[in-house]
């Protein structure tokens, strides 16, 4: 078996979806044209067949082939759209089993409440926001207000209160901008994300290389059970089961008022340790 036959079985193996994302964090700021045009020529040679040249996509890809197998999607940005994939309540039974907040929390990419309504529940009260209005409200009947996270500014009570704390599942697209900016504009007390392991890999994202290196997470809870898949908003195929390897990153402010520099402790979790009696927990993952 020669090298390329090694490489392109090893994608298959993987997932194609993961040397889009690959792709794709090349054309960054800092990318050259070099960076560009090595993406573009390894997506021609190994996905375009399939997905399509401008990344359209096989027809029909949400109806099943006879083979069990689905078609090739789409990975254009009018199929993403937002990167909305609503949090499985499981994930933050599990976060509450683990973790204290402030009585108020901000939830500033709450799409249609997944995490806030699961919180309010226990008894927390939250101010939410997100890109899109797509009808969440909090304890109050509040809705969220819209807003781009990314641009949003300080938004501290007093000069030397911190804000409020942050529990949130950024867009995948955006995970490594939304932790930066949470740490560097608004400084919560304490922020929870739900992100993909695959967050802490890579050195030429700067915004990672700000949170994992020099202000890494104080905690870290693997969920050693995969959660409930995740499907995109909007998606109408077959319902599958979870692919990926999630966690929470737990930062929290330091007595001197810093994010500390040590090193993250790591937990293995478990979230059907944390499903409440009453409830139907997803599938096992």
């Amino acid at each position: 078996m020669n090298s390329r036959t090694k490489i392109f079985m090893g994608l298959r193996s993987v997932g194609v979806a993961v040397l889009i994302v690959s792709i794709l964090a090349v054309v960054s700021k800092t990318a050259t044209a070099i960076d560009i045009n090595k993406g573009m020529a390894l997506y021609s040679e190994n996905c375009a067949a399939c997905h399509g040249a401008k990344l359209e996509g096989q027809p029909n890809w949400r109806e099943q082939l006879p083979s069990g197998r689905l078609p090739a999607p789409p990975h254009d940005a009018s199929t993403r759209g937002d990167d909305f994939y609503e949090t499985p309540p499981e994930a933050v039974w599990a976060l509450m089993g683990v973790e204290k907040f402030s009585p108020t929390i901000w939830e500033p990419a709450c799409g249609k409440g997944a995490i806030s309504n699961v919180m309010i529940e226990a008894g927390y009260k939250f101010q939410l926001s997100d890109l899109r209005d797509r009808g969440a409200v909090n304890q109050d009947g509040e809705l969220a207000n819209v807003e781009n996270f990314l641009n949003s500014k300080w938004r501290r009570n007093t000069k030397n209160q911190p804000a409020m704390d942050m529990v949130t599942n950024p867009p995948f697209k955006d995970a490594n901008a939304f932790i930066a900016h949470a740490m560097r504009e608004h400084r919560p007390r304490k922020i929870a994300m739900l992100l993909n392991m695959n967050a802490m890999c890579g050195t030429e994202n700067a915004d990672r290389n700000f949170w994992m290196d020099e202000h890494p997470p104080a905690r870290i809870y693997i969920f050693s059970r995969r959660l409930p898949m995740m499907h995109r908003d909007g998606y109408e195929g077959p319902r599958s089961g979870s692919q990926m390897n999630t966690a929470w990153f737990i930062w929290e402010l330091g007595k001197n008022g810093k994010y500390p520099s040590k090193p993250s402790e790591m937990h293995r979790l478990d979230w059907k340790e944390f499903v409440p009696e009453t409830a139907e927990a997803g599938g096992d993952e």
